[in-house]
């Protein structure tokens, strides 16, 4: 996740993963919240302009060149209030009936409210037709990952290229992919529609599936896989 301007909190779904082990957010536009308490971590790498606290005393944080604040006392209350019109770990939750944007702002309009525009549902209501995974796991039972981050082959929500690259088997319906290529969203295919996600065939019709008519006679393999 180095050197990718992201303006953003770290994601607390990352300290459920069980093979986490290597962290890197380093470079960054600026990242804010709270550092990660992820157990299994053996290496973790921030940046020292971040507004970070610690939850815990971290032993990967002991590498660090710079000291890291504890989140005691300094972090407000998942319960505070915001008063200004911000939200966030330092601002507080939006009144009751507003959504928090992803960057950080209380409103009601779409790009406040709407998971995919980065909606923190931590920070308020958000508005969905699809379940979001709680627990770092995704997929058809356990839903999209949160905000900005990718749905892997085995179902899990992470930001590795593992987790995030088409060609690993990343899982575009639920979560974001990586890909210098665009990947279809609306089960069509071709030179404006982009690629099919991973695993299904682009038809001679521009339709993605796994038939034999989308995999074999016909089947455009700029766009997809082909039997």
């Amino acid at each position: 996740m180095d050197e990718n301007l992201i303006d953003d909190e770290i994601p607390e779904s990352l300290n459920s993963l069980p093979n986490l082990k290597v962290f890197s957010i380093a470079d960054n536009k600026k990242i804010k919240g709270k550092t990660l308490t992820n157990d299994k971590l053996e290496e973790c790498y921030y940046d020292k302009n971040y507004d970070l606290c610690k939850p815990k005393d971290m032993k990967c944080l002991e590498k660090e060149e710079y000291e890291i604040k504890s989140c005691s006392g300094n972090t407000p209350s998942s319960d505070k209030i915001s008063t200004n019109g911000k939200c966030g770990a330092e601002y507080g939750k939006c009144p009751s009936g507003e959504c928090c944007s992803k960057y950080g702002w209380c409103g009601s309009s779409d790009k406040h409210c709407k998971v995919d525009s980065g909606c923190q549902a931590k920070y308020g209501t958000c508005k969905t037709t699809e379940k979001i995974s709680t627990n770092g796991r995704c997929g058809a039972e356990y839903g999209k990952c949160p905000s900005g981050e990718c749905c892997s082959k085995y179902g899990w929500c992470g930001s590795s290229d593992k987790h995030c690259k088409v060609d690993s088997g990343c899982q575009a319906k639920y979560g974001t992919c990586k890909t210098a290529e665009k990947i279809s969203t609306n089960g069509k295919c071709g030179a404006e529609d982009g690629k099919c996600p991973s695993g299904e065939c682009c038809s001679k019709y521009g339709w993605c599936g796994t038939s034999d008519k989308h995999c074999k006679a016909g089947c455009q393999k700029a766009f997809g896989k082909c039997k």
